[in-house]
């Protein structure tokens, strides 16, 4: 259900940009509502610290973040997706891919390190279970899954939903910016003219 309620969104061009558990609500009648949409964004937008501190983002869902988020860079769905791997890992193992309680060492991890192996904590875990859930931690966007209907389609070839479809809004179709290819040499003669510049030499 998390992952029809994110493939609508996104549908919509937009990133909910601060998924955790805090911010799922199970209804009585075990539906799924995501809520908090107060740093939600269009594709390819940024949020810079000052937008990002005075939310308290920093504090609250460090431990959920997106790689690509942390160094300001422009994110799409995949950086949604990314939480939602960080929130399936937890449910299967207890615990979180970096709980540090350090903030700084916590994004560190998520920008260097990598979590210890679902199936390490959890020897009989699904194959293809922990197969989604390290494809989601990918620290390259392009690694991990591009639509939460795939990664809804893995979970439910191994727990079919008994949620009925009916009177669910159908996502629209998205596609990615592609990358910038070719222009290494470019921006590395831009960037050695700027640390000129900034060393008073240029």
């Amino acid at each position: 259900q998390v992952c029809h309620a994110l493939a609508y969104i996104h549908g919509e061009g937009i990133v909910h940009c601060d998924l955790k558990p805090d911010n799922i609500i199970i209804t009585r009648d075990g539906r799924i509502v995501l809520v908090d949409f107060g740093l939600a964004a269009r594709f390819g937008a940024r949020l810079d610290s000052e937008e990002i501190e005075s939310a308290g983002l920093m504090a609250g869902s460090t431990y959920y973040m997106a790689p690509e988020r942390i160094r300001g860079e422009a994110f799409d769905a995949r950086a949604d997706l990314y939480s939602l791997g960080v929130m399936l890992y937890q449910v299967l193992t207890g615990q979180l891919p970096f709980q540090m309680r350090d903030r700084a060492k916590v994004l560190y991890a998520h920008l260097h390190a990598d979590p210890l192996p679902v199936q390490e904590i959890v020897p009989d875990v699904h194959p293809m279970l922990a197969r989604v859930v390290g494809q989601l931690l990918a620290k390259d966007p392009a690694a991990r899954p591009g639509h939460a209907f795939v990664v809804r389609e893995a979970l439910g070839r191994m727990a079919p939903t008994t949620l009925s479809e009916v009177d669910l809004p159908t996502p629209r179709a998205y596609l990615y910016n592609p990358r910038l290819i070719g222009r290494d040499a470019v921006f590395g003669r831009l960037e050695r003219r700027l640390e000129d510049a900034r060393l008073g030499e240029g």
